[in-house]
């Protein structure tokens, strides 16, 4: 997979919480975000659920609800690394690579 790759549940719904909650951005539209772990359709994974505020531009999403569900990967990856050797970089280049 390209890009991060969550390490463990704490970071899988931090990672979806920010995704789809926009929790890291200054001038996003949706309030009240929220996550928690559920089981759904047999599926584990986590809930996100936000409102969009009333500064939304598409008029008819403003004040509405909306629930988001990621059920957890099969396998959990590194999370967030850095490179440090050049065997690194090289595990970096094989996993894009596969990716694209």
């Amino acid at each position: 997979m390209c890009g991060y790759s969550a390490s463990n549940r704490e970071e899988f719904a931090e990672q979806n919480l920010k995704w789809y909650g926009d929790t890291d951005m200054d001038d996003t539209y949706k309030i009240n975000a929220s996550v928690k772990e559920v089981i759904k359709e047999g599926a584990l994974g986590v809930l996100v659920e936000y409102d969009y505020n009333d500064k939304v531009p598409n008029i008819t999403m403003r004040g509405t609800h909306h629930i988001e569900f990621e059920p957890y990967p099969k396998v959990f990856e590194k999370g967030e690394w850095v490179a440090n050797t050049l065997d690194d970089a090289k595990i970096m280049a094989i996993d894009f690579a596969m990716s694209v």
